[in-house]
């Protein structure tokens, strides 16, 4: 499979579990008893962002760096026609993008069978090196460990999904010893005795369920040139089979820029982020934040101080122009008329116009985050 990435301009909401994974009828009677099957609920659907325990947040950084998004007819059906509290604020972000022309709706089933043998040839080719997939399979499994103890919890109450590896967690698989495994630990090894043997199995099956899951979104990313913008617990999955992973270099940009340089400036709200989103000056905004992370000064304290130092500095010079175009234009009255022929206030306005463009051109992303003002 090749290593180049999709547009950038586009991005695929990739789902949970692109293809069909739980009992519907197993699902329905689990909420007759009062359970929540939350891998059900979120089937086929696109990266929600974060659970605050009682909604899912969008990841509004991370969808900054993208024109245009790609989602599945279901998810956009599902999540129109729910009115459960826990979607948040997303039924608004589609409609808003969808009105705006930013969103773009297809068949994933369809599209699906259209790449299925070529997914299934990488599928084949993956689970030949089950030891190369020993990290990417404890991440994932990390964080569905720590989503499923906070969304499916026995007390029947839901806490916070922020998607961040826990290393002090270790989620494991029972053994015939009654001991608890590692799954991923067990992927490449070779062992005498019984239990590890039959985990070994275990392990494979599990590993083939989540490559057959990514090869199917990279392949629908590629029919469909979009950089595959996936949940969380795939993150290192693409990270290697993908030497240039747009998605996750935007993702981990944008993510870095507004929690580490500008939290301030973040986007919160479906309102924010179109208003952000349309603006002509984003192209810029996503230029800086991707050299930010690039030269690493988005780590740097002294990066959004710099910042603030030089727009500060730029308003005031630009105070001080104005100040003069200002004096020079009370002369204009002055001067005969063949030489001059517009007034002292046309002038002004003018000159004035010129600088703001100018300044603007320094730091018309910032401009852009901080809504216009400059300033903190």
């Amino acid at each position: 499979m090749s290593s180049d990435t999709t547009s950038t301009s586009r991005a695929l909401l990739a789902p949970l579990f692109p293809t069909t994974r739980h009992c519907a009828d197993c699902a329905a009677a689990a909420r007759k008893e009062g359970q929540t099957w939350w891998e059900y609920e979120l089937e086929r659907l696109p990266p929600l962002g974060r659970f605050d325990g009682q909604e899912f947040i969008p990841d509004f950084p991370a969808l900054l760096m993208f024109d245009q998004f790609v989602i599945s007819e279901e998810a956009r059906d599902r999540i129109a026609s729910s009115s459960a509290p826990w979607l948040g604020s997303w039924p608004a972000l589609l409609d808003a993008l969808q009105s705006h022309g930013r969103l773009e709706i297809h068949d994933f089933d369809r599209t699906w069978s259209t790449v299925q043998r070529e997914a299934t040839a990488w599928l084949d080719r993956d689970t030949g090196m089950p030891a190369a997939w020993e990290d990417s399979m404890e991440y994932h499994d990390n964080l569905m460990f720590n989503a499923h103890q906070a969304l499916a919890p026995k007390s029947g109450r839901t806490r916070a999904v922020n998607w961040v590896f826990d290393p002090s967690v270790h989620p494991g698989v029972e053994g015939r010893d009654q001991h608890s495994h590692s799954l991923s630990l067990v992927l490449g090894g070779h062992f005498d005795d019984d239990a590890h043997r039959a985990l070994v199995v275990v392990a494979h099956e599990a590993l083939e369920t989540q490559l057959r899951e990514v090869n199917a979104i990279i392949a629908m990313s590629r029919r469909l040139n979009a950089a595959p913008l996936a949940w969380a617990p795939y993150a290192n999955y693409f990270r290697a089979k993908l030497a240039n992973d747009a998605a996750n270099f935007a993702r981990d940009s944008a993510t870095e820029f507004f929690e580490i340089s500008f939290p301030t400036y973040r986007p919160e709200s479906v309102k924010e982020f179109i208003r952000l989103h349309r603006d002509k000056r984003v192209r810029a905004l996503r230029e800086e934040i991707v050299r930010a992370h690039a030269t690493g000064d988005v780590f740097d304290p002294r990066y959004p101080q710099r910042v603030l130092e030089d727009v500060i500095r730029l308003q005031r010079r630009a105070g001080k122009k104005r100040h003069v175009v200002s004096w020079i234009a009370t002369l204009v009255g002055l001067v005969p008329e063949p030489i001059v022929s517009v007034s002292s206030a046309v002038a002004n306005e003018i000159a004035s116009k010129v600088i703001d463009v100018r300044n603007e051109r320094t730091h018309r992303w910032f401009y852009l985050i901080s809504d216009g003002t400059g300033h903190s």
